[in-house]
């Protein structure tokens, strides 16, 4: 999103009007991970260049009045994914403009309890990406009740933050579905996303 992290990309900002007029509030991105699968860099040399990164993106968030949400990411060997580092970048960058997007499927491949998570983000969590896995394994965007994850658990920490966000499930159907039970299918998930809206209160 950046040229040599003083100028945003132009395909960034055309993100930004779109998410302005279509009248939504966050544009959910990746924190800075670029390079780190083949090159290792250091903690705190990712959480350099995050901020870098950042700084440039935000006064431009501001100009259309969008908020940037960071997405925890399931990249195991990088600890700048996990949302303890999620809200660490969030706190000491400090921005109003500025908060986190969790997804569930993503906390699963990294272990990381999902209430925990949940009450780490705390009144930095703003949106969801909600989708199911197994602890540890690959990320694969299951229907939720499917893997591992604990709803019950995750429900309870979105009751006790007094979370106001939208509830998004980010579940793959797979191609092979035949059209007509394509419908089904998501008949269905619209089924599972009304259960969560209801219990989040």
């Amino acid at each position: 999103l950046m040229t040599e992290y003083k100028e945003v990309d132009p395909k960034f900002e055309r993100q930004l009007i779109m998410t302005k007029e279509l009248g939504a509030k966050y544009l959910i991105i990746h924190p800075y991970t670029d390079g780190v699968a083949y090159f290792a860099d250091s903690h705190e040399t990712i959480m350099k260049k995050n901020k870098m990164v950042l700084e440039v993106m935000l006064p431009v968030a501001k100009k259309y009045g969008v908020t940037i949400c960071l997405e925890n990411l399931p990249f195991r060997w990088v600890d700048m994914c996990r949302c303890t580092e999620i809200k660490k970048l969030i706190t000491e960058i400090g921005d109003e403009n500025l908060k986190a997007c969790l997804d569930t499927g993503h906390a699963n491949v990294m272990k990381e309890d999902i209430y925990e998570s949940i009450k780490v983000l705390g009144d930095d969590l703003k949106t969801l990406h909600i989708h199911d896995n197994y602890a540890g394994a690959d990320d694969r965007h299951y229907i939720p009740f499917r893997g591992t994850i604990d709803w019950d658990k995750f429900i309870q920490g979105l009751n006790e933050i007094g979370y106001k966000g939208s509830i998004n499930l980010e579940v793959v159907i797979p191609r092979a579905v035949p059209d007509p039970m394509k419908e089904q299918l998501q008949l269905g998930l619209a089924g599972i996303a009304k259960y969560f809206a209801e219990k989040v209160k």
